[in-house]
């Protein structure tokens, strides 16, 4: 699955074909990393509401957009100098997970089983 914003409308694809497209209701900023959930949406007590119930193998998060059209879905995400975060479920130690892009972010895991 890839989640895909850069201003335009936030494009869903899976299995590398676009699936869903919608205006985003509020843009991501990526650069303040407190407003950054994943597998949920911060509240106001920043806490995680609508949790997602399932397995994130991998997460890249990147400067600008990969994908403007379908494509081939990668096997596994490597770093590259449009990369800003990469975590994979390989970097996961329990309550951490390993940055492995080349400005790394360690940090820690919520709400995980």
């Amino acid at each position: 699955m890839a989640g895909v914003y850069d201003g335009q409308p936030l494009q869903l694809f899976v299995d590398g074909e676009l699936q869903s497209q919608s205006r985003a209701f509020r843009p991501p900023d990526f650069r303040k990393r407190s407003q950054f959930c994943l597998g949920g949406r911060l509240n106001e007590y920043r806490r995680s509401d609508f949790p997602f119930s399932g397995v994130i193998d991998a997460v890249r998060i990147s400067v600008g957009a990969r994908y403007t059209d379908n494509f081939e879905p990668l096997v596994a995400f490597g770093s590259d100098a449009d990369t800003l975060t990469l975590f994979t479920s390989e970097t996961a130690f329990g309550k951490a997970a390993i940055d492995y892009s080349d400005h790394p972010i360690n940090d820690r895991l919520h709400n995980t089983e």
